[in-house]
């Protein structure tokens, strides 16, 4: 068991993030820093168990951390659709409020067979990345008003990878 801030990776790949789901990142910069810099580590309670070749994880984060996205104008802020002649406005992100209900939780089971490392999860979570709310007020002059809010969703997914001699063969998939 471990019970405090910690980072929780799921993935396989190096410097991608398909099925590194758990952890929220620092995204304020475009020059990758180290990942113990990049991602954001979580309030969580983790269990593992180990039996044989196979490990079993369930997680379980009360408070969950957000990707940090820095500020509307700064230099690697997510872009919005900006038409010409529109004013755009953005609001305050909407962050989720600190309930049981917005907790994040989830299962991850992995194996080794025959030298293919398999691993396989389900994640419910309130969304560490923004979705971008659009609202279009039209009089007297066009507005464009935009709101980061976080959703909860389901995610599935896996990840599997075998070494081919000198080649190491990896994968990730992830449904959303």
């Amino acid at each position: 068991f471990r019970v405090g801030r910690q980072h929780v990776v799921w993935g396989e790949m190096v410097g991608l993030f398909f099925a590194d789901v758990v952890s929220a990142r620092d995204l304020r910069t475009f020059y990758l820093p180290d990942f113990e810099q990049l991602r954001i580590p979580q309030w969580a309670t983790r269990a593992e168990y180990y039996f044989g070749e196979t490990h079993a994880e369930l997680i379980w984060i009360p408070v969950p951390s957000y990707d940090n996205i820095g500020k509307p104008g700064a230099e690697f802020y997510p872009w919005q659709i900006q038409p010409p002649g529109v004013k755009v406005v953005y609001r305050n992100e909407d962050l989720p409020s600190r309930t049981l209900a917005n907790s994040n939780y989830g299962i991850r089971l992995s194996t080794l067979t025959n030298g293919w490392d398999v691993s396989g999860f389900a994640y419910s979570s309130m969304d560490i990345e923004p979705t971008f709310y659009r609202q279009v007020i039209a009089a007297p002059q066009p507005v464009l008003s935009y709101q980061a809010r976080h959703n909860r969703i389901d995610q599935y997914g896996g990840t599997l990878a075998k070494d081919f001699g000198s080649i190491v063969l990896k994968g990730e998939a992830v449904y959303t």
